[in-house]
């Protein structure tokens, strides 16, 4: 996936624009997108006449996370050093996610389609997100064997009754009502609203200090149409008591019995205990820990826990496996190296949060 940054001419001031570019078939992020968005957001940082900045993908795709095909081939070479590709995007990813959450003018998110992995990280750090009826947020990394990054840690951690650890350890999507409800997005609007949203952007009248934009900001998404929540875009609202009640055991195997336990056969639920039977008992382990572990710590250090937990993961064989797996659906259940969570060694678990560089963190700046 590319990203391409442009700026729009307003009544007084600019507009930045970041369009996740999704060519057919591909909704993923590349290294270059993430480098092109990061220079993009640098340049307009102190750009006293750009007010804001907009980030959308089109009708059918916000972001689908990293490129699950260009990971596995990248990984195969060379088993025993991760390549420096996959460290510069997860590195890239995390900077890319504390930019965005930090930046000193209000940043909008409009977001229609897929939305998985890192790209619930954007989507998460933005300041205004506005989500279309179509919308499907999900965590999927629990079913490719690593763990949750861009930011993950942060806002997984901040939704009500643990629903962020239900959504990291099930990897089940949730729609634009549910999203909204639980504070993944600000306000429900039209599949056809984004030329009408650029189109009010255009025509204010910006400042140039950041509190006046974002009042004017405000004031304006305030007035633009909004759609309503639907029973067809909140299937998780009907299970959500009982999913909180779940999640408050203290012991991820608990968690996971609980949850697998429910009698209910709704399809929505269904997919969750699919998803459960076939997600990664290390990377189950591993997310309860990170959450557990992440619920104390700053965003700076939060994203160091997140990329330590990445590139470890990534240089064992239940990546490996579960992202070919995720790859080839049809060729049957991952291989992991343990048949439950309970079963995986502390030791192997602690491994994983160790920093991987013997000297500075390439985080060490933020």
């Amino acid at each position: 996936m590319s990203i391409v940054a442009r700026e729009i001419s307003c009544a007084e001031g600019r507009i930045g624009v970041l369009t996740l570019s999704s060519p057919p078939f591909s909704g993923h992020l590349s290294l270059k997108g993430i480098d092109d968005s990061l220079a993009a957001l640098r340049r307009w940082k102190d750009d006293a006449a750009l007010a804001l900045v907009v980030l959308h993908g089109d009708e059918n795709t916000f972001c689908t996370g990293v490129d699950l095909r260009a990971l596995h081939e990248t990984l195969l070479p060379g088993r025993n050093a991760l390549p420096p590709y996959i460290e510069s995007t997860f590195i890239q990813l995390a900077l890319l996610f504390h930019q965005l959450h930090t930046y000193p003018k209000p940043v909008l998110a409009w977001a229609s389609g897929a939305a998985d992995g890192a790209g619930l990280g954007l989507l998460s750090a933005c300041r205004y997100r506005l989500g279309t009826p179509s919308l499907c947020l999900s965590q999927t990394e629990v079913l490719s064997g690593y763990c949750p990054a861009a930011g993950a840690t942060w806002y997984l951690n901040r939704l009500p009754g643990n629903i962020g650890l239900f959504l990291a350890l099930t990897g089940v999507g949730i729609r634009a009502g549910d999203a909204c409800r639980l504070g993944l997005l600000d306000n429900l609007v039209d599949g056809d609203s984004l030329e009408p949203l650029l189109e009010s952007l255009r025509q204010t009248r910006w400042d140039t200090t950041m509190a006046a934009n974002d009042n004017r900001l405000h004031r304006l998404l305030k007035q633009f149409p909004r759609e309503s929540a639907t029973a067809e875009n909140s299937p998780m609202a009907n299970h959500e008591a009982a999913i909180i009640e779940d999640c408050r055991a203290p012991r991820v195997n608990d968690v996971i019995s609980a949850l697998q336990a429910r009698s209910d056969d709704g399809p929505w639920y269904a997919e969750v205990q699919r998803n459960l039977r076939r997600a990664s008992p290390v990377s189950s382990r591993l997310i309860h820990e990170q959450l557990q572990r992440g619920a104390s710590l700053s965003l700076a250090a939060g994203l160091r826990m997140e990329v330590n937990l990445t590139v470890n993961c990534l240089q064992r064989e239940e990546a490996v496996n579960g992202i070919w797996s995720r790859l080839n659906p049809d060729r049957g259940s991952p291989s992991w190296s343990y048949p439950n969570p309970w079963e995986v060694p502390d030791e192997w678990i602690a491994s994983h949060f160790e920093s991987p560089w013997r000297n500075a963190h390439p985080l060490d700046h933020l």
